[in-house]
Order: C-alpha cells, then sequence, then structure tokens
C-alpha cells in the first residue's frame, strides 16, 4: 500500500517534492496546499493524482487528518 502524503509549498521547491512523490509507486499525493493559485494548480497536476485536494490555508490541510498523510518538508524546516 502507498503512504498517503499531504505537501505544503507549491513554489519550485515544493513542485519537485510532489513530482517526484506523485510520481513513485510507494506513495499517493492526497492533497497540496499553496497561496499563490497558479502554484497550487501546477502543483495539483504535478501530484499525479486527479483526486488530488488543494488547499489556500494549511489551517484547511491540517484539519484533514483524516486522511493519515505521512509528514514530509515543505523547505523551509516545517512539516506537514
Amino acid at each position: 500500500m502507498a503512504a498517503l502524503a499531504a505537501l505544503q509549498g507549491t513554489g519550485t521547491r515544493g513542485w519537485d517534492l510532489i513530482k517526484y512523490t506523485g510520481g513513485t509507486d510507494s506513495a499517493k499525493v492526497v492533497a497540496v496546499c499553496g497561496v499563490y493559485k497558479p502554484h497550487l494548480r501546477t502543483g495539483a497536476e504535478a501530484a499525479g493524482n486527479r483526486d488530488v485536494k488543494t488547499h489556500l490555508d494549511y489551517r484547511d490541510l491540517l484539519a484533514r487528518r483524516a486522511q493519515q498523510a505521512e509528514r514530509f518538508p515543505s523547505g523551509r524546516n516545517q512539516d506537514i
């Protein structure tokens, strides 16, 4: 079973993490979060999951903990 991942940050570094995480068989990106809508859209497309949830506010992402997402770095020593 693939690990479920929720990632915060859809800029250049975050997009790379989303793209590589979504491209593996061992993980499935279920949610992405970013404040800049064009990057959020790009991050959602890079996730490789048509059902990925998008969030503009990280608090909404954290409220969906029922998805049991693994923790991944966002690039600024913060985890989701």
